[in-house]
């Protein structure tokens, strides 16, 4: 699933637990700045979160949209068993997002797939059988 990654909790927790003495020899009225351990965990934490991102493939076929995850939760029981020789084997990708004026929902499409036209191919077959659907590029 791909949601918003919030460093800014992490980075407090451990600008929190650094040890604010200063270490031997350290000039009086020096401060001594831990940001190193910070800086590498909030690093690391970001490459970790775009290689996940950069791994997954980009196409989805968004399947519907929500104004709750047990919604949309609600939703993918149903359709995967509705369709379930197009969607067997495939994951639902559910996501929230703020659109402008309309305020929050939560995404529900089927994801995994590396070419558009696998894409495509999924959400003909999904309307020619009843559903609706778009594809939609992450």
């Amino acid at each position: 699933m791909i949601g918003i990654l919030d460093i800014t909790a992490a980075a407090a927790a451990l600008i929190a637990a650094a040890d604010d003495a200063p270490d031997a020899g350290t000039a009086v009225g020096a401060r001594v700045i831990r940001m190193a351990s910070v800086n590498a965990t909030s690093d690391a934490m970001r490459v970790s979160y775009v290689d996940e991102l950069a791994a997954q493939p980009p196409w989805q076929v968004q399947v519907g949209a929500y104004r709750s995850r047990e919604e949309a939760e609600a939703a993918w029981s149903r359709l995967s068993a509705q369709h379930d020789a197009l969607l067997d084997g495939l994951a639902p990708a559910i996501s929230e997002v703020e659109l402008d004026s309309r305020g929050a929902f939560v995404r529900l499409r089927v994801e995994g797939y590396p070419s558009r036209s696998g894409a495509v191919d999924l959400c003909e077959d999904l309307r020619a059988a009843g559903g609706e659907c778009f594809v939609a590029h992450r």
